[in-house]
């Protein structure tokens, strides 16, 4: 079976377990919960930006034990304390298989401690257990290192020297240390490059996994591997890229391995793994050391960093509660000794507080999934084997039958009436049960002493004033992600005692499923785990006037099923479907044209697994499989798509009026919204583009006075490149400002100094715009805009972002003009549409509105600015690749023109040599290879088809530019396709940079001429010479969508 035929019949079967899953809930006896879509499931009932709030929500509605789809998958979510407590404790064996997590899956495979099932992960615990036992865990030994540790942090501390920092890698570098001595049998230095990539890799993964990717990842991993960009690729690269580092350590290890003496933990499993390497059943493999190890650091490193970050903002937002703090310190630890375990008991306050940030914090919120292991009734329903549960400690924590104010920072949670020490059972942010955290009691003296030998040191200082602070979490997703802040550590006072080095059992016994549990929901504390209590080296006196808090200076619907292309039957034609259909009208009010509709599975998403949108503009061979006209559909877009040169010209040539329409095209509907020359349709658009040409042409296009006009922005274009003075650089923006100030000058009414930060703007939004639309990011919202929309990151944001930029600054430009307007004297393209619109503005039914003029102004500046600069670009590397072409072109320069003057357009009849090179470029280029798409304008006969009103059309302009049957080595670039045999220029109709027939862009003139005088002029004045070899200069497209981007590169200009 091929591979889209496999594809079809996995994606069936997947619907079909879907129905049969769905259609199992009474039977199964599931908790209620929302109503699922297909695929979707509750999609619609969940939030991207917030789906632990989404899901807590839903606990309102449907109980504390509800059934959930997050995508095509089941999961039971269980709410509140007893609930959990009854799951996770009283039935914990029920409860203790790990859930699938996608985000960890992906990279891990279910292989590690923390993500493996049944015996494996049974062995895998009992050994760690031990091996972490063995080096200290629950030990002085422990405690010893960590005071050590802590000596080194507050080092650091010391050394910010009460200016403002980021504590994220201070802390970081500390907390990871700790796990990094038991893992790796040794501390690293703070400069350390491994430790401090570790540290990267670690908190990067853990920002992107709490925010609305990791949790759109979880539920739609499928999709996201499909998406080819996006935060969830840095994401498995920072996975292999810690899987290398550990890898690397492993193999050090093995080659000093001794079997009696083990130094550390992977010293222990590399050992168990020869022990057992003859049998095929072991479970100490390399593969689960890697996993493990890496379980361990994420586990070790992150959740312990971030609980200390939320500590650090709830003391300075509640400087009272830091100050009583303090108080307890300096009562029960003074000033000459470090605190110790040994104080905790008599640091009632302190204690409560750690505990009361660990429940406020709630660092992982909705642990690691569970997963039931059997048939288990659990509150009166039947949850079958297998099903994932999703515990959420969130709503453990908020509890309000167990903790009085659930949403205020209040340590009298954690205090009896009488001050002492209170614990609480709800307290979970190790997880609980069979799944608890490995690590859970060296995390409590990680964040124990960490966070009393800091408070010893120093005071807690913001940078803003405490009601400032705002203690909501960034994100929320794997973790709660503290916002990003900086303070100041003032010192409080002068510690004095001795600088005796510790002498300290490496902490090898940290967590192990500390991490296990630790991204399972033990993780909280792990992340408290971390915090660090040192051992201060001969510091000071007491001197407890310094502590200096003086608040005065604080400033104040998707499926994956692929199914057949309906081809709109016969009549369309094209991909599946009945060759002997009836014309179909969609959307027809006619009963009987409705039945005649193909019986079309089409699913949302469309053929997306046949159209990859790495490139749209290569990845499209289906007109080699169907013909030249052919239905496809985007998603859930029914397009027509031409290709060749005789079809597209029949249609936009022969039958211009009909195709005359501008199809959807989201990523600029989004901005314009079908409004503008550009993408306007109907009697606007006729109108607008009459006026526009006629505008254009009275500022001179087409005219003398526009060629003197580019002659002089030539002059200082050629300056420019002669300040490179032959050093190396990139071409992109000396090109775009000459280029763009052309159109500006029309638009405008002049040009801009090249440093002018107005143009400077109007080319990073453009340049930056045409990277995303040309790129995967763009031909993806192409396809699904609206689910685009509902992602809350993403480069498409960046874009309209540029978008509404360039807007702004086009409204303010307006504006401006409309202060010193003299409808007399119109200087520009803009003086003249206000003009117009004075003179209609009691029209009701004008076309001459301010948007209008916005979107246009905008259209011109973007279609004269970027694709002319882009094709010289290619025009650079084309040359530079063929350095005997560029030869051949100056030397007919240097014939026609000589040195003592410019290029001219009356030179270029005298020059076929260049002329067929520029427009060999400009094929060969082919810089909008889709052009923009069109759509009929009524039930249109074409080739024997029948195409609806309405239908968007794509003509393939690459498949014009590379048709075999009008340029005879279509693939290669050759200037001979434009020479006739006496080497004489020659036209070819089948060049269509600029499209054709109606939609012809209005701009054609303007950019040939452009194009001639700029390329003459700089090939008459430099040579070009690359950074490497011509053949490594490679010619394809770094993306391509709306443009064919040319990859990045540099380039010297020779003086000749």
């Amino acid at each position: 079976m091929d591979g889209v035929g496999t594809a079809v019949l996995l994606l069936l079967l997947a619907g079909v377990s879907l129905l049969l899953s769905l259609g199992s809930r009474g039977k199964g006896r599931l908790p209620p919960g929302p109503r699922p879509l297909p695929v979707l499931g509750n999609l619609l009932q969940l939030r991207s930006q917030d789906l632990l709030t989404s899901l807590t929500k839903l606990s309102k509605e449907y109980g504390s034990v509800y059934t959930v789809y997050l995508g095509p998958r089941r999961v039971v979510v269980l709410s509140g304390y007893q609930t959990v407590k009854e799951a996770l404790v009283d039935q914990g064996e029920d409860f203790s298989g790990r859930g699938d997590y996608p985000v960890f899956f992906n990279f891990t495979k279910g292989d590690g401690i923390a993500f493996s099932n049944g015996e494996r992960w049974k062995v895998l615990r009992k050994f760690s257990i031990q091996i972490l036992r063995n080096f200290g865990m629950g030990k002085k030994s422990i405690e010893e290192r960590i005071l050590e540790e802590g000596s080194f942090l507050l080092e650091s501390l010391q050394n910010t020297q009460g200016e403002p920092f980021d504590p994220v890698f201070i802390l970081s570098r500390s907390v990871s240390n700790i796990i990094c001595s038991v893992i790796f049998g040794h501390r690293f230095d703070y400069s350390d490059e491994r430790l401090l990539t570790i540290i990267r890799f670690i908190n990067d993964n853990f920002q992107i996994m709490s925010s609305p990717w990791g949790e759109l990842y979880n539920i739609f991993p499928g999709l996201l591997d499909w998406l080819p960009v996006g935060s969830h690729r840095r994401m498995f690269q920072n996975f292999r890229g810690l899987k290398d580092l550990i890898a690397r350590s492993v193999r050090e290890h093995q080659a000093s391995l001794d079997p009696d003496n083990p130094r550390d933990f992977i010293d222990c499993f590399l050992t168990k793994m020869a022990e057992e390497k003859k049998d095929p059943l072991t479970h100490f493999q390399m593969n689960t050391l890697l996993m493990t190890t890496h379980n361990l650091l994420f586990g070790g490193t992150e959740t312990l960093g971030t609980t200390l970050r939320h500590s650090f903002l709830i003391l300075m937002k509640y400087p009272k509660i830091q100050a009583r703090v303090q108080e307890e310190i300096d009562k029960v630890v003074g000033h000459s000794r470090q605190p110790t375990l040994e104080d905790r008991a008599a640091m009632p306050y302190t204690d409560a507080v750690i505990h009361e940030v660990q429940r406020f914090a709630d660092v992982i919120p909705m642990s690691l999934p569970h997963r039931v292991i059997k048939d288990t009734e659990f509150r009166g329903f039947l949850i079958p084997e297998g099903t994932d549960v999703i515990t959420l400690l969130n709503t453990v924590h908020q509890d309000p039958s167990q903790f009085k104010t659930p949403h205020e920072f209040n340590p009298d949670h954690f205090l009896e009436a009488n001050q002492s020490f209170k614990k609480s059972p709800a307290l979970m942010p190790f997880s609980a049960g069979r799944r608890l955290c490995l690590g859970e009691s060296l995390a409590r003296m990680e964040l124990f002493l960490f966070f009393t030998a800091i408070l010893q040191r120093f005071t807690l200082q913001p940078l803003v004033a405490p009601e400032d602070i705002d203690l909501t979490p960034l994100s929320s997703g794997l973790g709660n992600v503290p916002r990003p802040f900086k303070l100041k550590m003032i010192p409080r006072c002068h510690v004095s005692f001795p600088c005796q080095p510790m002498s300290v059992l490496y902490l090898y016994a940290l967590h192990i499923d500390l991490y296990s549990n630790f991204i399972l929901g033990a993780s909280k504390v792990v992340g408290l785990v971390n915090l660090f209590v040192v051992i201060f080296p001969g510091e000071c006196r007491a001197c407890r006037q310094s502590r200096i808090t003086d608040n005065t200076q604080r400033q104040s619907r998707i499926t994956y099923q692929p199914t057949s292309y309906d081809p709109l039957t016969r009549r369309l034609g094209g991909l599946g479907g009945s060759r002997t259909s009836p014309q179909v009208y969609p959307n027809s009010e006619d009963p009987q044209k409705d039945h005649q509709r193909p019986k079309s599975n089409q699913s949302s998403k469309g053929r997306l697994l046949r159209v990859r949108t790495r490139s749209s503009t290569h990845s499209l061979p289906l007109s080699k499989e169907y013909g030249s006209v052919y239905t496809v559909y985007l998603g859930p877009r029914r397009v027509v798509v031409l290709s060749g040169y005789q079809t597209v010209k029949e249609a936009l040539v022969d039958q211009g009026e009909d195709f005359s329409g501008r199809g959807h095209y989201p990523v600029f509907f989004n901005f314009t919204k079908g409004d503008g020359l550009a993408f306007s349709n109907g009697e606007r658009w006729k109108v607008l583009r009459k006026f526009s040409v006629q505008i254009l042409r009275n500022f001179g296009m087409g005219k003398r006075s526009m060629e003197e006009r580019i002659l002089e922005e030539g002059s200082f274009l050629l300056e420019s490149l002669q300040k490179t003075q032959g050093e190396p650089f990139d071409p992109v923006f000396i090109l775009s400002r000459s280029v763009s100030n052309i159109i500006c000058s029309v638009i405008f009414g002049h040009r801009f100094d090249y440093s002018d930060e107005r143009l400077l703007t109007i080319i990073r939004f453009i340049n930056d715009n045409f990277q995303i639309m040309s790129s995967p990011w763009g031909e993806l919202y192409n396809i699904f805009p609206g689910l685009l929309d509902w992602l809350p990151v993403g480069s498409h944001r960046r874009m309209f972002q540029n978008f509404r930029g360039m807007k702004d600054l086009i409204a303010r430009s307006v504006r401006e003009h409309q202060a010193s307007l003299d409808p007399d004297n119109p200087r520009d393209f803009i003086d003249c549409f206000l003009t117009k619109m004075a003179e209609e503005k009691k029209d009701p039914l004008t076309h001459f509105q301010m948007n209008t003029l916005l979107m246009t102004t905008h259209n011109l500046l973007f279609g004269g600015t970027e694709t002319v600069g882009t094709t010289m670009r290619y025009a650079f590397l084309i040359l530079m690749k063929y350095p005997k072409i560029q030869a051949r072109v100056q030397e007919e320069i240097d014939k026609v023109v000589g040195h003592s003057r410019q290029p001219t357009l009356e030179d270029r009849a005298a020059m076929p040599y260049t002329d067929a090179v520029i427009h060999e470029v400009q094929r060969f280029a082919d810089v909008i290879p889709m052009s923009l798409p069109h759509r009929v304008i009524k039930d249109t006969e074409f080739r024997g088809f029948l195409i609806p009103e309405g239908t968007d059309v794509i003509t393939l302009l690459n498949t014009v530019h590379q048709d075999p049957s009008q340029f005879k080595t279509p693939h290669e670039f050759n200037p001979d396709h434009f020479l006739e045999a006496n080497q004489s220029f020659k036209k070819s109709p089948a060049l269509m940079p600029f499209s054709a027939g109606r939609r012809l862009c209005l701009g054609e003139s303007l950019a040939r001429m452009e194009l001639f005088l700029f390329f003459t002029a700089i090939l008459q004045r430099f040579t070009l010479q690359p950074l490497v070899a011509p053949e490594d200069i490679d010619l394809t497209p770094l993306s391509s969508g709306l443009g064919s981007v040319p990859r990045p590169f540099k380039l010297k200009m020779i003086p000749r």
